[in-house]
């Protein structure tokens, strides 16, 4: 092989080389997209689910996350005050 063969293969592997990385590149970002998507939509699911719920469903699971301990007694009050509020309202 002459010095212009090996300069070519060169240049070809060096081409496959950023084809496949610009490849990965875009296939990294589409699944970033996706991810973001997602997690949107889980946002979307949740919000639409504590609408439904009733405010009794949603006192009951408010008690829960205080008896186990997930979030602070001021937290609690809050978020029972803020539930009953929406009652009156």
């Amino acid at each position: 092989m002459g010095k212009s063969e090996d300069a070519g293969n060169e240049n070809a592997a060096a081409s496959q080389e950023a084809a496949a990385a610009s490849s990965a590149q875009t296939a990294a970002n589409a699944s970033a997209a996706s991810a973001q998507q997602a997690a949107a939509a889980a946002d979307q699911a949740a919000a639409n689910a504590s609408q439904t719920k009733t405010p009794q469903q949603r006192l009951k699971e408010l008690q829960s996350l205080y008896d186990q301990g997930l979030i602070s007694a001021s937290d609690y009050e809050a978020a029972k005050k803020k539930i009953l509020n929406q009652l009156t309202q």
